[in-house]
C-alpha cells in the first residue's frame, strides 16, 4: 500500500501549552466536558507534513497535518504564545490513539458523516503529492467516468434542512478510487450516493467550505495546492 498520511478533523480549544508548537487541547467545548484535564488531546504542531517534507521526520511521526498557513487544514497555532487557540486540529489515527486510546469517531459525529471529517495526503505511489477530502454526494447523471453530482459542504450532510452545496460535473477518474473507508460511489454496481473523496483542487474550485469545527469558529474554501505538492 501507498505511504499516506490520514487526518481526521475536530473541534480543538487549546488549555495547556507546553512549547512553541506543543500544546493540549479539549475536543469539545471545555464546559461540557467538565473542565477535565484527562480529556485533553496532546499534539506537536510540528510533526507534520512540513517537517516531513524538510526531512525532520517520517510521516509515520506525524501528529497533525499542517496549518492553514501551509496549506493544510488545522487552524490552531501554527506555534504559541501568539498562535490561534480556538480552531480545527486534523489529527493522525496514531496520534489520537496515543492520547486517548481511542480510534477515530468512536463517537459518531451528529451533524454529518465521519468521513466528511476525513482527509488523506499520499506520499509515493500514483497519487504522490494528492490530498484527498471527504465529502457527501449524490449522483445524478452518469457519463463514463464523468458523474453528475449534487454536493454537501463536509461537516454538514445531517444538519436539520441542510442544503447542498450545489450540483457540478465529475470527473470520478480524478477523485479517490473506491475503497473501503474512501470513496464508494460510482457506476452501477457501485452505489449512486454516499462518500466521495474530492481531490483538494477539485474541492477548492467548485468553493467547497471546510467544515466549521469547532461550531463557534468560521469556515473557509478549502485550498487548492500546486500540482504535485504533498
Amino acid at each position: 500500500m501507498a505511504d499516506r498520511s490520514v487526518f481526521y478533523g475536530h473541534g480543538a480549544y487549546v488549555a495547556t501549552l507546553l512549547g512553541d508548537t506543543q500544546c493540549k487541547w479539549f475536543p469539545d467545548d471545555p464546559r461540557s466536558l467538565g473542565w477535565d484535564p484527562a480529556k485533553q488531546i496532546g499534539v506537536d504542531l510540528a510533526k507534520s507534513p512540513a517537517a516531513v517534507r524538510s526531512g525532520a521526520i517520517k510521516s509515520v511521526a506525524i501528529d497533525v497535518d499542517d496549518h492553514a498557513v501551509y496549506g493544510g487544514l488545522t487552524k490552531i497555532g501554527p506555534d504559541f504564545p501568539l498562535g490561534e487557540t480556538i480552531g480545527a486540529c486534523w489529527i493522525t489515527e496514531a496520534a489520537l490513539k496515543r492520547e486517548t486510546g481511542l480510534a477515530p469517531f468512536a463517537t459518531p459525529p451528529t451533524d454529518c458523516r465521519a468521513y466528511e471529517l476525513t482527509h488523506v495526503l499520499y506520499w509515493d505511489g500514483p497519487l504522490a503529492g494528492c490530498r484527498f477530502q471527504g465529502t457527501y454526494a449524490e449522483i445524478q447523471n452518469l457519463q463514463g467516468t464523468v458523474a453528475l453530482c449534487t454536493i454537501w459542504h463536509p461537516g454538514t450532510s445531517l444538519q436539520p434542512n441542510a442544503s447542498p452545496a450545489g450540483t457540478w460535473w465529475i470527473d470520478l477518474a480524478h477523485a479517490h478510487p473506491v475503497e473501503a473507508g474512501f470513496t464508494e460511489i460510482g457506476p452501477a454496481p457501485l452505489p449512486q450516493q454516499g462518500a466521495l473523496f474530492l481531490d483538494l483542487r477539485i474541492a477548492g474550485s467548485i468553493g467547497l467550505l471546510d467544515p466549521k469545527k469547532p461550531p463557534l469558529s468560521g469556515d473557509d474554501t478549502f485550498p487548492a495546492p500546486p500540482s504535485g505538492t504533498p
